[in-house]
């Protein structure tokens, strides 16, 4: 393809350096917006930790954000901690859903002994928590039924 020069005329090497300073400066300003978006989706996501860590505090549990940790060991750290509970959260505070690559992701993170369960807030709606079936019923094997059905009636 042939650039046009400034009046549209073809240039005599077929490009037009002002042109492609031009389409190399949106190429730079892009490639930055695109950094800083990432940082504040870090940011979102760190936000987002924070928030689950004090669901879990609200309840009376001991919980810990663990993100810091995650890239001196690899990425395989909960997003939160919480000893009490031997569940691997994978925290997600985001608009779109992408459950496939979050399934994929904790299972690839998840040890033994632990339930992975992926706790995602879009903004201003409810935490919603996804854990496969297998994992809740044995959760509702180990659990006082009667103590939950009196908790949920006295709200």
């Amino acid at each position: 393809m042939c650039w046009a020069g400034p009046h549209g005329t073809p240039t005599e090497t077929g490009h037009d350096r002002t042109r492609s300073k031009s389409l190399q400066g949106s190429i730079f300003e892009k490639e930055a917006e695109m950094k800083s978006k990432g940082s504040s989706a870090k940011d979102k996501g760190k936000r987002g930790e924070r928030m689950w860590r004090d669901e879990l505090r609200a309840c009376g549990w001991e919980a810990t954000r663990t993100g810091w940790h995650q890239a001196a060991v690899g990425h395989e750290s909960k997003d939160v901690s919480c000893p009490a509970i031997p569940i691997h959260w994978e925290v997600k505070f985001t608009e779109q859903m992408s459950l496939a690559e979050w399934k994929k992701q904790i299972a690839a993170d998840c040890r033994d002994g632990e339930i992975p369960v992926i706790a995602w807030k879009k903004a201003y709606q409810p935490w919603l928590a996804m854990l496969d079936a297998k994992h809740l019923l044995e959760i509702l094997k180990h659990t006082d039924l009667k103590a939950l059905e009196e908790s949920l009636q006295v709200k």
